[in-house]
């Protein structure tokens, strides 16, 4: 959070140097960041949509840019969308890209290539239309754009996290989680064994299955989490999308 309020402080003052913003796909997830200038890689056409949502979102230019690029290997969940993608960005057909029509267009093919079992495998379509004990609760849970069910969140030694990890001793314990959620960060199911195999983890044993990062060096403000060097197979890329 202190990042991006950086960010849009450094946004709304006039500097010599401009200001390079590198993130994740999650600056797409309704941030509120207004760029001149926005690169993202080949995706679903939704995806670049976000992305371009970022690039004069308050109309101070006559024109943004938003640059597509690719990459030799792209990562392999992204790729089918990519291909779809890709017809709608020729030159002939850029300027109705964002239109209704097209994401109408786009979604068909989509759903054509993939199929009702690959977009709906919790059949939750067929459940809402069912007897209502299948509450919207369980539908929203099942639903998710990104099925991350083999990541897990551990809490950071962030800002007052410490602190706030203090005061679950103290049962003060829905005030404590509730602002505790801005200082959480997801990894994998295999990185945060290894992380408490070498201590580097601990759960907190009043709370099972509540992770807290113990190795301060692990963390820093500017790069966020970054995994010790012994996780030799340890892919940066598998936050990009």
């Amino acid at each position: 959070m202190k990042v991006l309020e950086n960010i849009r402080q450094r946004l709304t003052e006039k500097h010599d140097k401009p200001l390079l913003v590198v993130s994740t796909s999650l600056v797409e997830a309704g941030v509120d960041l207004d760029f001149p200038l926005v690169y993202r890689e080949l995706a679903g056409l939704d995806s670049i949509a976000q992305a371009a949502g970022r690039c004069n979102r308050e109309g101070r230019l006559k024109k943004g840019r938003t640059m597509v690029f690719s990459l030799e290997k792209a990562p392999q969940y992204v790729r089918a969308a990519a291909s779809l993608a890709r017809p709608y960005l020729d030159p002939d057909r850029r300027e109705l890209i964002f239109s209704p029509e097209t994401f109408t267009d786009y979604f068909r093919q989509r759903f054509f290539l993939l199929g009702e079992e690959e977009l709906d495998r919790k059949k939750i379509l067929a459940r809402l239309q069912g007897p209502l004990d299948y509450s919207f609760r369980s539908a929203a849970e099942d639903f998710r754009l990104i099925d991350d069910a083999w990541q897990r969140p551990i809490i950071v030694p962030y800002d007052e996290a410490p602190e706030l990890v203090d005061r679950l001793l103290e049962w003060d314990v829905r005030s404590a989680f509730r602002k505790l959620q801005r200082y959480t960060v997801n990894i994998s199911e295999f990185m945060l064994q290894h992380l408490l195999d070498e201590g580097h983890v601990r759960e907190l044993p009043e709370y099972p299955g509540t992770f807290y990062l113990e190795n301060f060096a692990l963390y820093s403000e500017r790069y966020g989490f970054t995994p010790p060097g012994e996780i030799d197979n340890y892919n940066p890329e598998a936050t990009i999308i």
